[in-house]
């Protein structure tokens, strides 16, 4: 089912103040709102969720938000199929992003430009 412009552009406009939250550090606490929303008027998208989730992991903010995340996207992969391979990616993503060689590649690749 395809989604009205209107409810597509709404879409769009949380997926932008996440990547808005994401690129400033800035309005970790408007995360939870977000989320809230996205729940309620795109509850098929779990996209979006991944991204809060692996913005709040990142920053240590809201662990029981994170927690709640964590919870519907499991929720998510263990009802999908093949939305689950999707959501484990993720999750797996979410890690290694924590390993210290990424860090290290992606500080310099920051301090390139």
């Amino acid at each position: 089912k395809v989604p009205s412009d209107a409810k597509r552009k709404k879409l769009e406009n949380l997926y932008q103040q996440v990547r808005d939250i994401r690129e400033r550090k800035l309005g970790y606490e408007r995360l939870g709102e977000i989320w809230e929303t996205q729940q309620a008027q795109h509850p098929d998208d779990w996209l979006l969720s991944m991204e809060i989730f692996e913005i709040l992991d990142d920053s240590g903010q809201q662990p029981e938000l994170k927690k709640r995340i964590a919870k519907f996207l499991k929720q998510v992969a263990a009802t999908n199929k093949d939305k689950q391979t999707l959501v484990d990616w993720g999750f797996r993503l979410v890690e290694y992003h924590k390993m210290p060689e990424y860090r290290a590649i992606h500080e310099r690749a920051a301090a390139a430009h």
